[in-house]
């Protein structure tokens, strides 16, 4: 594997203002070949650690080490950082750019622990937010770093704020900081989706706050905050107050002139839970009220571009009384998605969207293409607006060109298949998902390396006892986890249960090693109507047995995860007692939603055709 050395200093040089510090340091990566440890060596140069060099990596010798297994993707420690195997390798040519994003994205969020964790480290873990957004978000500038760029870092905020919104709508989430008397530890624990707010949903309110003061002042607050807090600890307060005062001791920052400060703002992001929902209601022409609904009252900004200075500006909702406010030529609210919530326009509004996508997908910045389908799919999915928002929404994409959009686009998909597949109107909305994606499958010219999960599968799929023999041999011998993770793609996409059992109990018997839960996962998006895992578990208890004994909690996601392929009640009788909601609300959604989702899916084929969108 190619060495890998993260220059640390200078992407924290470009996020904070250094103080006198000249240390740049070399991330040395051990990586592992199949016969060895290779240890790639570099000197650090350092110079001895005081108080005014606060923005120094701590004076100790810093190593990244790749290990087969680990029980979470990566674990900064004072000294060494581990990543497990399957995240932590990367070569050009052999892997995805995702891969290689990904691989640059964890060592950076582990090096910026030194500083914000170790360095100094929150008061108690009510404010863990402040260790994990701003390592989060400092890991996806060092790709942009890294890479001589500047899209990641706003491609990758809204791809976070997708997945922040879609876990923080659930009811009984907790806040960005919770009350200082919560175990949050041991709620973690309990609701590994929390995870989505401490490490996702703050970094995009941090961003939030950088934006408001705007960058220089936002650096030079995080300079004086690790200076003033150097081996100390630390809460939210402490950051506010640091931050505030070095706002007030200058010119710029959206805040002058409110009455209201940024403990005031960032108070209601950080101890209300969920979001608001913006209602955008046309008066005339570009004139709109802005309505926000849901939960709390929260200080919204909403930031748009000034015609002039093309700078960022802020026009502030503060309350739920309607604002009026004038959108300028921009046929969406917050075109850069730089405000954490959802906006709901009126139908009107909708309308000129949908036909400005037809137009021109251009006139909307892409960012603000992806929140449209994710608003829009979220709201129907909670019965807030019909389904034919969103299929009118995404008519546009058979143009689609940015990544953004589909990669929203697709993760709804994991929604909707299971639901739709053996629903009478699935042939329709199979058409209609086949005029989306087939334009930009037909831009594919060759197959790269990282596609070879789908070949797997599809051998398997319409291969015979020959070649699945040949694979599970491959599987066997393999030493590398990203390779072996590929290879049982394909395994699960045998036909036969008899394979389909050995290829199961070979690798439950070897779970210390395997990262079943994903296993599992992948195996059951299968599009096939069966059961064999399941049945597996059913007449042959003892392996059951033994993983509740030892992993109960994977073998309840292995059985939720696999209960898409219950379509029925009697199946749900048999084999899932435990995690019969999961199922009975995905047999129900077939009988309430999908006989109208399948209609809309017509109705979009039908006006996709006529407007010659198809590539078939």
């Amino acid at each position: 594997m190619n060495q890998h050395s993260v220059h640390f200093g200078h992407i924290l040089n470009r996020f904070i203002q250094r103080r006198s510090c000249q240390m740049h340091p070399s991330i040395p990566l051990i990586t592992r070949n199949r016969r060895k440890f290779r240890v790639h060596r570099r000197r650090l140069r350092r110079k001895q650690m005081s108080p005014n060099h606060a923005t120094c990596l701590p004076q100790v010798a810093k190593y990244v080490v790749i290990v087969p297994a680990l029980s979470v993707t990566a674990m900064e420690n004072w000294g060494l950082i581990t990543i497990r195997q399957t995240d932590g390798l990367y070569k050009e040519g052999q892997f995805s750019i995702t891969q290689k994003h990904n691989l640059q994205e964890i060592i950076s969020h582990e090096v910026a622990h030194q500083w914000f964790g170790n360095l100094v480290t929150m008061k108690w873990w009510n404010d863990l937010w402040l260790n994990e957004g701003f390592a989060t978000l400092i890991s996806v500038r060092a790709v942009d770093f890294l890479e001589n760029t500047t899209w990641r870092y706003e491609d990758k905020s809204a791809e976070l704020q997708c997945i922040a919104l879609r876990t923080d709508q659930m009811d009984g989430m907790i806040p960005v900081s919770a009350n200082s008397n919560a175990n949050i530890g041991r709620y973690m624990e309990k609701s590994p989706k929390v995870n989505a707010i401490v490490y996702k949903k703050s970094s995009i309110i941090i961003r939030m706050i950088e934006r408001l003061i705007e960058d220089e002042t936002f650096k030079q607050g995080l300079s004086r905050f690790l200076n003033s807090f150097l081996y100390k600890n630390a809460d939210h307060e402490d950051l506010f107050n640091v931050l505030v005062y070095v706002h007030d001791s200058s010119a710029g920052g959206h805040l002058s002139g409110q009455n209201f400060s940024l403990s005031d703002v960032m108070d209601t992001w950080i101890r209300q839970a969920h979001f608001p929902i913006v209602h955008v209601n046309r008066l005339e022409g570009s004139i709109v009220t802005l309505r926000q609904e849901k939960y709390e009252v929260w200080k919204i900004p909403i930031f748009y571009d000034d015609p002039v200075s093309g700078k960022h500006k802020v026009f502030w909702l503060t309350d739920k009384q309607p604002a009026v406010f004038d959108m300028g030529g921009q046929f969406v609210v917050d075109p850069h998605q730089l405000t954490y919530m959802r906006l709901r326009y009126d139908m009107d509004v909708y309308s000129d969207i949908t036909m400005a996508l037809l137009r021109d997908h251009n006139l909307v910045p892409a960012n603000s293409r992806s929140r449209l389908i994710d608003d829009t799919m979220a709201m129907a999915e909670n019965g807030q607006m019909s389904y034919k928002v969103p299929f009118n929404m995404t008519m546009y994409m058979t143009s689609e060109t940015a990544y953004r959009p589909f990669q929203t686009f697709s993760a709804y998909l994991d929604f909707f298949l299971p639901r739709m597949y053996v629903h009478e109107t699935w042939p329709k909305y199979k058409e209609y998902l086949e005029i989306v994606f087939v334009p930009s499958l037909n831009s594919i010219f060759r197959l790269p390396y990282y596609l070879r999960p789908i070949v797997y599968a599809s051998a398997l799929r319409h291969g015979d006892e020959e070649d699945f023999d040949f694979l599970f041999k491959k599987w066997n011998m393999e030493h590398y986890l990203l390779e072996r993770d590929s290879i049982f793609t394909g395994l699960c996409n045998t036909n036969s249960r008899t394979r389909s059992d050995l290829a199961w109990k070979t690798l439950l018997n070897n779970r210390a090693r395997e990262n079943i839960l994903a296993r599992a996962g992948t195996c059951s998006k299968r599009l096939i109507n069966d059961t064999l895992l399941l049945d597996m578990f059913y007449e042959q208890p003892e392996y059951l047995k033994e993983l509740t004994e030892t992993a109960e909690g994977p073998v309840y996601h292995i059985l939720t995860l696999v209960s898409r392929n219950l379509n029925t009640r009697k199946d749900i009788e048999r084999y899932m007692a435990g995690a019969r909601h999961h199922a009975i609300d995905r047999i129900g959604w077939r009988h309430r939603v999908a006989p109208y989702f399948g209609g809309n899916a017509s109705e979009a084929v039908v006006e996709m055709r006529r407007l010659s969108l198809s590539a078939l």
